[in-house]
């Protein structure tokens, strides 16, 4: 076979060149659409966050103008705070707020704080934020480096992985892993999108789970009863998870940091701010032993100087939950429709309620 005359040559290699050059620009131009989508459409990247963007969005749309009263935390705040449960919540000026459950699953006060920050770079600015307290969460430093591996971090722009590596030993290290993540962005959100086109292309990856039984208000009901037998096989689960954590609780500096680097931020922005201490049933409460209720009681004390505090360990029975922490649907209606007629109502009127403390603690507001 004879060799290519030279221009015929030439052109080969002015052809290849071309679409190497223009296949550079198609990834690059579908890299930076995809991250821009990202902001755009968080959604698309971070399904629980996006869908509970737009479910709020469409909530402040019906009503422009009317008050914002958020609550943030875990999967326990998740399942038990159901917004559509609680009485007329009216301000001081005489309109009725919005109450939204924007709690994600994992979240302690560290990605609290990141929620916050996320949610006022999409312009949305709430008037009070209510924020959870959970001991397990502040008896570690460590809970959030594990975390952080199932966070899409393409998602996360600049100043978010910022706000997260500061409470990380080795930022670097989150540094090095977000970087790749906004170079290739659909790469690093593959199973998302793969899960959206059907199970079978991501068939060990489900993000869409914690979106079954979300409603409008953010109120997530993954079970909707469960049996005796149940609910003793899940306490156990977490009891063998938490029994040891709570056996030696001492609040840790790191989620310290994160819940008053988060009232801070309210402060500057000019949102009112309280913290929450959710139900736990008798045997999980039992859990923890006196020196360990004495460190809790005596750091919620001192938190309430600073903020509302609002102490609701013993509001429910073992039958409003489904594992000792998490609420059930009749135990979520009955928690939320107390917390917002003694708590939450006289605090967005301006007033200062006689909140609800532990038998054996002093008023935690005062």
């Amino acid at each position: 076979m004879s060799p290519a005359p030279p221009r015929r040559k030439a052109a080969l290699n002015r052809r290849a060149r071309l679409a190497i050059v223009c296949g550079l620009l198609f990834y690059i131009a579908g890299q930076a659409g995809f991250r821009l989508a990202l902001a755009w459409r968080p959604e698309v990247g971070d399904r629980e966050f996006g869908t509970k963007l737009a479910n709020l969005r469409a909530k402040l749309a019906e009503s422009p103008g009317r008050p914002l009263a958020l609550m943030l935390g875990s999967s326990r705040v998740a399942t038990g705070f159901r917004p559509e449960a609680l009485p007329r919540l009216i301000g001081p000026d005489g309109r009725e707020a919005i109450a939204f459950n924007f709690a994600q699953v994992g979240t302690g006060p560290q990605l609290a704080h990141l929620v916050l920050h996320r949610l006022l770079s999409q312009g949305v600015k709430p008037d009070w934020v209510f924020v959870e307290f959970w001991p397990p969460f502040w008896a570690v430093d460590g809970y959030l480096e594990g975390t952080v591996q199932s966070l899409n971090l393409a998602a996360l722009d600049w100043p978010a992985a910022r706000l997260i590596a500061r409470y990380l030993p080795k930022p670097k290290q989150l540094y090095a892993r977000w970087l790749p993540t906004q170079l290739a962005p659909i790469f690093a959100s593959r199973f998302v999108l793969l899960s959206r086109l059907g199970g079978s292309w991501a068939p060990n990856f489900d993000p869409d789970r914690r979106l079954r039984n979300l409603d409008q208000t953010g109120w997530w009901a993954p079970l909707a009863a469960v049996t005796d037998a149940d609910r003793s096989r899940l306490f156990e689960h977490y009891r063998s998870i938490y029994a040891d954590r709570l056996a030696h609780f001492k609040s840790r500096p790191t989620p310290d940091r994160a819940l008053r680097d988060l009232i801070a931020l309210c402060r500057r922005e000019g949102i009112k701010v309280a913290v929450v201490v959710l139900p736990e049933a008798d045997d999980f409460r039992a859990l923890y032993p006196a020196d360990a209720r004495q460190s809790i009681d005596t750091y919620l004390t001192r938190l309430a100087r600073e903020v509302p505090v609002i102490d609701a360990r013993d509001w429910i029975s073992a039958q409003g939950f489904s594992d000792g922490h998490h609420l059930l649907p009749p135990g979520a209606s009955t928690f939320t429709e107390r917390l917002g007629r003694e708590a939450l109502a006289p605090l967005l009127r301006g007033e200062s309620p006689q909140l609800l403390a532990r038998p054996d603690c002093d008023a935690l507001t005062r």
